[in-house]
């Protein structure tokens, strides 16, 4: 298939996010966005995330195709992965080997959408709270928060928190 350029992975992500496409056209859509997360330019294989995240296709199948952008080299592209799949709720719960993996990404902003996508797929998730708790830990107050909501939604609150000043002045809450 020929490589799409972002201009018109502009156009196909807001066509299909805004007017919705024909069930006839939306199996060439589906493909094309999937095509589109082997691009070599980063934005449009962020746009095919968007699109796929939009796209009236059953949960199961948006899963799937999501899942294959969350060993994208672009962090933007796996962090909307990543909060798609999350989105999906236990829709999702296919991918939670591959969303537990996420929480030990390289981007800190992936690691928190990570843990809170797995909070978002409930109960069923728990097998990865010792992943996400591990997170309780991380210097980033926002990732320590969402990954104890996350705890929370999976049935397994967060320790009490400790606070602890660091030497930038943020407080540091650890789990007592």
């Amino acid at each position: 298939m020929e490589q799409l350029s972002p201009q018109v992975m502009h156009r196909l992500v807001f066509t299909i996010a805004v007017h919705g496409l024909p069930d006839a056209q939306t199996g060439v859509a589906l493909d094309v966005l999937t095509d589109a997360l082997r691009n070599p330019n980063g934005q449009v294989r962020e746009l095919a995330v968007v699109g796929l995240t939009e796209l009236a296709v059953p949960p199961a199948t948006r899963a799937a195709a999501l899942a294959a952008a969350l060993d994208d080299p672009f962090a933007r592209v796996r962090r909307r992965a990543v909060r798609a799949l999350g989105d999906l709720g236990r829709d999702a719960l296919p991918a939670l080997p591959l969303l537990t993996a996420a929480l030990t990404d390289v981007d800190e902003s992936v690691r928190r959408e990570a843990a809170g996508a797995i909070g978002r797929l409930g109960p069923a998730a728990a097998p990865a709270a010792d992943s996400v708790a591990d997170l309780l830990a991380a210097p980033c107050t926002r990732t320590r928060i969402v990954a104890a909501t996350a705890l929370k939604r999976l049935g397994r609150p967060a320790p009490a928190p400790v606070a602890v000043e660091e030497p930038a002045g943020e407080p540091l809450l650890v789990g007592a």
